[in-house]
């Protein structure tokens, strides 16, 4: 079942169940029930439904509008209606819903969010142990320090057994088996057993960066464990879990729940975890070895080249969400290396939204522009970029460029300075971790600073020099920008309230107008998309290029025509223009069938927006002024706008 199953069971149960439905079917916003006995619908629980905006008996159908979510729900009714037992129809459209990148990026997310807290306490735990070693606090060998650095190294060290859990929770599987296969992964009996071996039985993929020693197998299959285990790893235990989530689901569905609460887990872990060694594991490995190698590659060539790039990606990455994929480098590197070389350079990037904010906070005027300054600097301070960017700097595009070329010269310098972080750790306290722990050598830490004072000052300098209230638009006035809506029709126009459609008049779906028809055919009320062009050409939703939604919505109960006497001449999905032919229809014959033909025209998302009808009653024409749509104004925006 999909996303609105329990609300489709509620639908169906409170319509009177499967037995009492003929026919279901819906139009562009509410599901349309043909039902045996219309005595059998509970009213009263169906219109006090979260979502519901309107339930009513018209004609033969029972109808509830629901918005335009409504083929979701649909779809979901549907597979109540048809469902044999064994539905899979959920997992089908999870697949073929959304771009890969964008599934894997939400995943990992999803997956690697909840860990950050701790991972973080984790790192800022190695950077004053390093401190401390630097200052000769904690003598070596001493119990302190072998206490304190367990502290510091159980997270990373144990990281797939936090994102077993958290990943589990991410793919709605049972938490505790996720704990399990990373607990699995990271067993110290695993490593010594698999991988401690004087006697190697061959070798895969010699010769590349793949090149694996096989010291056993499983029923003659090679078992292909990475030479350091899966400690400090994320793609692995993600893909594992991922695929027993499947496996737990599959055996969920056939075997009886009084049985299942120990059969099921069983079954999902001795059937996961064998094939997560065997293939799952390693294909996971390889394809973070490979992500690694190719950075590192474009590092080893040039450190200069491949640190300025990754820092000018670095700032547009975090707006569009994609700097996710990062993460499993750095831990590549951490595990293999103890520290890391490649992405070191991004550590100091957030620090430019702290100087972009206090050159803005200095230089603006507008009160409600510096109250956004403060909290984007402190937030900067702490790793925490998105409020300096979405409050400060990506309104204003130039002061984005600044703050990506802070991070460009804060970054490269540390490159040419050759230094390490040898922490996780984040927040400006973070820069204990650039303190070698080995030896407690400060030379990083003297690099970060200068690093972190660069990446400050040149975006504080450039947004300083070149700072203008106008240029930050809003920041001085308040624009109310006004979208003009064309009459898409030739004839009478009416108040909205005097709709014979109750969901129309009551303004259920939104504001607006109604025209009577005088002509057969349908324009663009305004330049945009076609989003929605209904099966039955009886309604067209449209996107405007100023984002505003309209509905025209051609005649009552005109669905039921099932698209005759209509004839689009436009698709969904289309580019249109205002004044544009997007159909035509037989007038007469849709009245001889005894349908209305009023067409309300409306805006379906209004919230937050003002519509001032330009002509309420009378004859209208193709092209003339309908109603204009403009943006409310909160009480701080009308006082700064009179100001």
């Amino acid at each position: 079942m999909g996303q609105y199953k329990e609300l489709a069971e509620q639908f169906v149960d409170y319509v009177g169940g499967k037995e009492n439905i003929i026919k279901a079917s819906h139009c562009l916003t509410r599901l349309r029930f043909v039902l045996r006995d219309f005595n059998a619908v509970q009213q009263g629980k169906i219109s006090q439904m979260k979502g519901v905006m309107k339930a009513q008996h018209s004609g033969n159908e029972y109808q509830i509008v629901i918005g335009t979510h409504v083929g979701d729900v649909y779809t979901d009714v549907q597979k109540l209606l048809d469902s044999t037992g064994d539905n899979d129809l959920e997992e089908q459209e999870g697949k073929n819903k959304g771009k890969i990148l964008d599934r894997l990026i939400s995943t990992l997310t999803q997956s690697m969010t909840p860990v950050l807290g701790v991972m973080s306490a984790a790192g800022l735990m190695q950077g004053i142990v390093a401190l401390l070693i630097a200052l000769n606090l904690l003598p070596d060998g001493s119990g302190q320090l072998i206490i304190f650095r367990s502290m510091a190294n159980t997270v990373l060290t144990f990281l797939p057994i936090f994102l077993g859990y958290t990943s589990a929770h991410t793919f709605k599987m049972n938490k505790f088996v996720g704990l399990f296969i990373g607990a699995c992964l990271v067993l110290p009996f695993l490593d010594t057993g698999l991988a401690e071996n004087t006697t190697v039985l061959y070798t895969l993929f010699k010769g590349t960066i793949l090149e694996t020693e096989i010291f056993h197998t499983f029923f003659g299959l090679p078992i292909m464990y990475p030479p350091g285990g899966y400690m400090a790893t994320v793609l692995p235990v993600i893909f594992a879990v991922y695929f027993a989530s499947k496996v737990e689901h599959f055996f969920k569905k056939r075997i009886p729940e009084i049985v299942g609460f120990a059969l099921t887990p069983c079954l999902t872990m001795l059937i996961s975890f064998p094939l997560i060694i065997l293939i799952i594991g390693p294909i996971s490995n390889f394809l973070g070895l490979l992500l690694t190698s190719a950075v590192m590659g474009l590092y080893n060539m040039s450190p200069i080249i491949s640190s300025i790039f990754i820092c000018l990606i670095y700032q547009p990455l975090i707006v569009m969400g994609l700097h996710w994929p990062l993460m499993p480098i750095q831990l590549t590197n951490f595990a293999a290396l103890g520290y890391d070389p490649v992405l070191v350079c991004i550590w100091v990037s957030t620090f430019t939204q702290f100087g972009a904010a206090l050159a803005v906070y200095l230089k603006t005027k507008n009160p409600k522009t510096k109250a956004l300054c403060p909290p984007a600097m402190v937030s900067a301070l702490f790793h925490i970029m998105e409020p300096g960017i979405y409050g400060v700097t990506l309104p204003v595009k130039k002061r984005f460029a600044f703050a990506m070329l802070g991070g460009v010269a804060g970054g490269t310098l540390l490159t040419l300075l050759n230094a390490r972080n040898y922490t996780l750790s984040g927040s400006i306290l973070g820069v204990v971790g650039f303190i070698n722990p080995n030896n407690g050598d400060i030379s990083g830490l003297i690099s970060v600073l200068l690093a972190i004072l660069v990446a400050i000052a040149v975006p504080f300098v450039l947004i300083s020099l070149t700072f203008s209230e106008e240029a930050a638009g809003s920041e001085t006035e308040v624009e109310k920008k006004t979208t003009e809506i064309y009459s898409p029709m030739k004839g009478i126009v009416k108040p909205l309230e005097q709709a014979k459609d109750e969901i129309f008049s009551e303004g259920f779906l939104g504001e607006g107008v109604i025209i009577i028809p005088e002509t057969e055919k349908v324009l663009a009320p305004c330049s945009g998309k076609i989003t929605t062009f209904f099966p039955t050409s009886h309604a067209i939703g449209i996107t405007n290029d100023d984002g505003v939604e309209l509905l025209i919505h051609i005649g009552k109960d005109t669905v039921r025509l099932e698209g005759k006497y209509f004839y689009p001449l436009k698709k969904q999905n289309d580019r249109i223009e205002a004044g544009e032919v997007l159909l035509s229809f037989d007038r007469e014959k849709i009245m001889a069938e005894g349908y209305s033909l009023e067409t309300p025209v409306i805006v379906t998302n209004n919230k937050g927006k003002e519509l001032l009808i330009e002509k309420s009653n009378g004859q209208i024409d193709y092209g003339e002024s309908l109603f204009s749509v403009s943006p409310k104004l909160s009480v701080e925006e009308e006082v700064l706008a009179v100001e």
